[in-house]
């Protein structure tokens, strides 16, 4: 693949109104970096800076053959807010089961206690 020169891809991304926003979020580019290059802030940009400028352009309507950073991003959230629901549906879950043991017990505690009170009842009135 060719690597292009600095004023084609300036030239090729203005011609596809592509934004510096729209590189960065595909790429590992930052937005301020590339409207330095795209303003002619840098002349001469690094030569890693022009091989991901080059790909992206050379890509089939700039989708890379990688997932792009932002479905990563996306998905790494995804991932995290999952995670954390898990967590607090098992957190509430713990407490519910809590709550239940000692709902038993109370439940318990009443039966015991009618129990004893029929009985007494049942004795009373047998005599």
């Amino acid at each position: 693949m060719k690597l292009l020169k600095t004023e084609e891809i300036v030239n090729e991304i203005k011609k596809k109104k592509i934004t510096a926003y729209q590189i960065a979020s595909e790429t590992d580019l930052s937005e301020v970096g590339i409207n330095k290059i795209l303003n002619g802030q840098v002349k001469k940009p690094r030569k890693s800076t022009i091989k991901i400028l080059s790909n992206y352009l050379n890509s089939s309507d700039n989708e890379k053959n990688s997932t792009p950073k932002t479905d990563l991003i996306d998905k790494r959230f995804e991932e995290i807010v999952a995670f954390k629901v898990k967590e607090i549906i098992q957190s509430d879950i713990n407490e519910l089961n809590q709550e239940i043991n000692q709902l038993q017990q109370k439940v318990d505690n009443l039966i015991s206690i009618n129990s004893k009170l029929l009985l007494e009842i049942s004795l009373k009135n047998g005599k």
